[in-house]
């Protein structure tokens, strides 16, 4: 019995040394949809985890990395017609939190200066979808984040 309780006292100091409780605590408490203006604290916390841009994460890339965003964004330019969203001259802003495996784990957004209303139920509903099926091909050494606009047409 001692033997089995070494080992687990072991086994968590080992995780404790990679994963803090802070970070566990933390991950579990953060949105995995939330509003760009309402989530400064949100950003600041993700970004100690996700701590490289998709630019810095394709190696400096700017082709590889622009063809990632651009396929991120065209789907989400199809999820708004899908979701009745689609709102000619909207520019929405998105910050997307992605895994070292490339899945999307976490996304802001809001609208520029809050020019278009939103329907923050639907536009929530949309980012869950995506976040449920996206995954970016690659592997990468850690989380990597992005923050651009994309302008509906």
């Amino acid at each position: 019995m001692a033997y089995i309780s070494a080992i687990l006292i072991s086994i968590s100091w080992s995780l404790s040394g990679w994963l803090p409780a802070s970070f566990i605590e933390t991950q579990a408490e953060l949105p995995l949809v939330f509003q760009l203006a309402e989530s400064e604290q949100w950003t600041s916390d993700l970004e100690e985890t996700y701590s490289i841009s998709l630019l810095n994460a394709c190696h400096n890339d700017p082709k590889v990395a622009f063809q990632h965003w651009r396929s991120f964004t065209q789907r989400i330019q199809q999820l708004t017609l899908e979701h009745g969203l689609l709102q000619p001259g909207l520019q929405i802003w998105i910050k997307a939190y992605w895994n070292k495996d490339g899945q999307l784990e976490h996304i802001g957004y809001g609208s520029r200066n809050g020019q278009y209303p939103l329907d923050h139920q639907q536009w929530h509903s949309l980012f869950e979808q995506l976040i449920k099926e996206n995954l970016l091909s690659g592997h990468w050494n850690t989380g990597f984040y992005h923050l651009g606009s994309i302008k509906m047409y």
